[in-house]
């Protein structure tokens, strides 16, 4: 199912029918003649705006009473279940909208708001326009006994959050993120773990060395622990695809590896659009200790304008042995997908391993 799809006229009547059912003076039609009548024709965003602006001003009172209502709406009554998931958007989006004037109440709607659905889209003009009043908000949320809320701690302070309002200082200075991931980083619940690794991620475009600074910080508090080592491995992903060498050594990888490339090889040379290339590797250890090895592929396909595009194909983590020797193969196909359309031509790899290029080949697609 489409995203969209959740806001569409069936939506329209069944917030209409919630409203109805807490406050029996509620405007039914005013609601829905507010609604554009071409709402299907828009994208998901507009639909959730032009449903929440027609629920809000419709209703015509103070902003605290609009928000009582919506709130309830949420609720489970003697006719409506609990209203969960993308349908809650509309709900939130109001808050994002119109509350910035009533940040306590709009903050303490945010916290129901995020247990229904997410309040990360809605605490981001917040941020914005009421910094450390938000930010004290948050610092106390980092020890709510919901999981829902403890998340939205990391993920609405994301530099770079999908779908989200940019909020410039999130980005420019990640002092006040750090602060509140360092209490975070160890929650009980993956789902908040795995929030503050893609936080991580997100800081490491702009501010990579503070990213390692901090998990360094973290691995001396703490030791090693399966928990911090998944974070180090999902918040350095995009690091490690630039061969950082600070996120390498901070996962046990050599940016030296003693080792020899015996071969390196792809078949066939030649394929169709659609099918897999294989690529195998011999190779032998130099060194007189165990060596982890980090082992990718660097992928440049033709772009658009004659430009090369590149892409990182993930392969393996291996341990190899003093005075061994390491063969392995996989195969890769090359196929259009929703978000990547492929071209025919030279296509060229570099083999990448803990950060350094140690081999090159190339295939043709035609």
């Amino acid at each position: 199912m489409n995203l969209k799809e959740y806001f569409d006229w069936a939506l329209v009547e069944q917030l209409s029918d919630r409203a109805l059912d807490i406050d029996v003076s509620f405007e039914v039609k005013k609601f829905k003649d507010a609604v554009p009548t071409h709402l299907l024709s828009f994208e998901m965003k507009d639909r959730v705006k032009a449903i929440a602006s027609a629920l809000y001003l419709s209703v015509d009172k103070p902003y605290p009473e609009v928000l009582k209502l919506i709130l309830a709406m949420l609720d489970e009554s003697e006719d409506f279940k609990r209203l969960t998931g993308f349908p809650v958007w509309v709900i939130a989006y109001i808050v994002e909208l119109y509350g910035l004037d009533h940040p306590e109440l709009s903050l303490q709607a945010i916290h129901k708001i995020t247990q229904h659905f997410t309040g990360e889209f809605a605490i981001r003009p917040y941020l914005q326009h009421h910094r450390q009043l938000t930010l004290s908000v948050l610092d106390k949320w980092t020890s709510d006994p919901s999981a829902d809320v403890r998340r939205l701690v990391s993920e609405g302070i994301r530099p770079r959050l999908p779908w989200g309002k940019k909020v410039d200082w999130l980005i420019n200075d990640p002092s006040d993120i750090i602060r509140l991931l360092d209490k975070l980083y160890d929650d009980e619940s993956e789902y908040v773990r795995r929030s503050v690794a893609n936080n991580l991620n997100d800081i490491s475009k702009d501010h990579p060395d503070k990213v390692i600074l901090c998990l360094k910080a973290w691995q001396a508090k703490q030791g090693a622990s399966d928990h911090l080592d998944w974070i180090i491995r999902h918040s350095c992903r995009s690091l490690i695809k630039q061969s950082h060498v600070g996120a390498l050594q901070l996962q046990g990888y050599s940016p030296t590896p003693q080792i020899k490339v015996k071969q390196f090889d792809i078949q066939p040379n030649k394929i169709n659009l659609g099918q897999k290339f294989e690529v195998s590797l011999i190779v032998e250890s130099h060194a007189k200790s165990d060596q982890a090895l980090l082992i990718d592929l660097e992928l440049l396909s033709p772009g658009l304008n004659g430009k090369s595009r590149r892409r990182v194909l993930k392969w393996c983590r291996r341990d190899i042995a003093a005075g061994s020797t390491l063969s392995i193969a996989k195969k890769w196909p090359i196929k259009d997908t929703t978000i990547r359309k492929e071209r025919v031509g030279m296509h060229y790899i570099n083999l990448i391993i803990n950060g350094q290029k140690l081999g090159h080949a190339s295939f043709e697609v035609v």
